[in-house]
């Protein structure tokens, strides 16, 4: 399970990628993948417990290999800058409340 700061944190993962590679594309084809890497650096970062990459795959639906390398791959193209600083944080916190309503309040 990953916690509503996973979700947030994940979310500022992605918009950093797909700002610094505007050659990504998202649509339906690459949102799972960049969401399944996001999240499992997110919580890696993030909480103290997390679950492997195996129970991560198997949750989001993908072979083990395809996510350890997702994970890679995201970790290289954000130079390994996973802190978000608290007003980034906010902002995206407040972007995810307005379109998921109170459940991230």
């Amino acid at each position: 399970k990953c916690s509503l700061e996973c979700f947030v944190v994940a979310m500022a993962y992605m918009d950093r990628v797909t700002q610094r590679h505007p050659e990504i594309q998202v649509c339906g084809l690459t949102c799972h993948r960049l969401l399944a890497a996001s999240l499992t650096l997110a919580a890696k970062f993030l909480e103290d417990v997390h679950y492997s990459n195996k129970y991560y795959s198997h949750i989001c639906g993908m072979q083990l290999q395809e996510l350890n390398n997702l994970e890679r791959a995201m970790m290289a193209m954000l130079r390994a800058e996973l802190v978000v600083k608290p007003e980034e944080f906010e902002a995206y916190r407040r972007v995810l409340t307005q379109v998921g309503g109170r459940c991230l309040s």
